[in-house]
């Protein structure tokens, strides 16, 4: 994304109009408020005030004013002059508050780099254009198909040149398996970064849809019988100097470190399902047998692992693909629980998870997840027993009959 290290010069340069301060609520949601540029000093000192208590994770209306506390280095510019920047909720305008999803992250990112270790994240998030009246798909085509005539082709491409104008660098985009299922993928960045850039994302590809009369989904298995939207997160664990500490320079296979940090993460599977797959329908697709993971495995090259290693021509470019992952995650709460699961894989050897193993299921619905998390001691330690207690409740009171229709507008 146009990234800005000089607000104030950047700002008088592009003739920015509006500030947008954006937080993210405990399950995940964007938040937002606007403010005219005038307001640049009381949101750089953190003053911009909100209710917390109308926000998911917030406190009680008893006590619900918080403050917001920006992340200048998160601050990207918009395509309508509007400068957008995220924060965190504060319970003043120094100290960040303890259920907020970007603090949780934050703190886990801080302990990975005091161990000597950075972790960068590649996403690639499927989704279906369907039409807006029938929610049927736009076309028939499969995978790789491409006629220039073709809407999905002109959306797809339309979506690209939008990203590429807000400074994102992309990646392949094409059509995928499913009639009317595409993906376009945008390149590996810190996990903040990667969470952040999400959000714009989903919006531009949303928006440009909209514009050619059709609406993009994100739901995991809007069809029954077709296959279901991942979003694919592609890893690679760095020292903080930047260099892929994936392969081994001396045998050219995973690396220990690589391997522990693997096996952490498949330990903690079941529960950091709660942050991954964070809706019934969710499990609707990992358990579709269609190339969408069901089992707690690694394996080379196979896309039905629920961590894939893929070939890599590069050992800078080497990484670990996690499979069960979609577009309901929560992105900031599921990248902390990574990074913890994969510190505790590197700091207990002995407990390796049979990365060989296809014995055992990911869960196979959210209150299983939720499950698992609530009994996960390593998790509730990491992100803090109140967040995971909170996190739990709300997923519990959601609407689990809500009709499939309602689903496809609503993600």
């Amino acid at each position: 994304m146009n990234k800005v290290t000089d607000i104030l010069s950047f700002i008088n340069k592009h003739d920015v109009k509006f500030i947008k301060v954006s937080i993210i609520d405990i399950l995940g949601c964007k938040k937002s408020v606007e403010l005219p540029v005038s307001s640049l000093e009381d949101i750089r000192k953190n003053q911009v005030k909100c209710d917390s208590s109308s926000i998911v994770g917030g406190r009680d209306a008893n006590d619900s004013d918080m403050n917001i506390i920006i992340d200048e280095s998160s601050a990207s510019l918009a395509n309508d002059c509007t400068l957008e920047i995220y924060g965190s909720l504060g319970v003043d305008n120094k100290t960040m508050y303890s259920l907020d999803s970007r603090y949780v992250l934050l703190k886990q990112m801080k302990i990975l780099m005091s161990r000597g270790y950075q972790l960068n994240v590649g996403l690639e998030p499927e989704f279906y254009l369907v039409d807006k009246e029938n929610l049927e798909p736009i076309d028939n085509l499969t995978y790789f198909s491409f006629e220039e005539n073709d809407l999905s082709a002109l959306i797809r491409r339309k979506a690209a040149t939008a990203l590429l104008n807000e400074g994102y660098v992309i990646g392949p985009y094409h059509h995928e398996v499913g009639p009317g299922q595409c993906e376009i993928n945008f390149s590996y960045a810190d996990a903040m970064n990667s969470a952040d850039r999400l959000y714009r994302y989903k919006e531009i590809i949303k928006s440009v849809a909209r514009t050619e009369g059709c609406i993009a989904t994100f739901l995991p298995k809007p069809f029954d019988d077709l296959p279901g939207s991942g979003m694919h997160l592609n890893c690679s664990l760095s020292d903080l100097n930047g260099k892929n500490l994936i392969i081994d320079e001396q045998t050219n296979n995973l690396s220990v470190i690589a391997k522990r940090f693997i096996d952490g993460i498949l330990f903690h599977a079941k529960s950091l399902c709660a942050f991954s797959c964070t809706i019934n329908n969710s499990y609707e697709r990992l358990h579709s047998n269609m190339e969408s993971p069901s089992k707690i495995s690694c394996l080379l090259n196979d896309r039905t692992a629920a961590i894939r290693i893929p070939y890599s021509s590069s050992r800078e470019k080497s990484r670990f693909e996690i499979r069960f992952v979609d577009n309901s995650a929560n992105l900031y709460l599921l990248l902390a629980g990574i990074i913890a699961a994969g510190l505790d894989g590197i700091d207990h050897p002995g407990r390796e998870y049979n990365t060989n193993s296809v014995e055992e299921n990911l869960p196979h619905s959210l209150k299983e997840a939720l499950y698992e998390l609530s009994n996960d001691e390593l998790m509730i330690n990491a992100l803090g027993k109140d967040l995971v207690n909170r996190y739990t409740q709300e997923k519990i009171k959601e609407d689990y009959s809500t009709p499939l229709n309602v689903l496809i507008r609503k993600y």
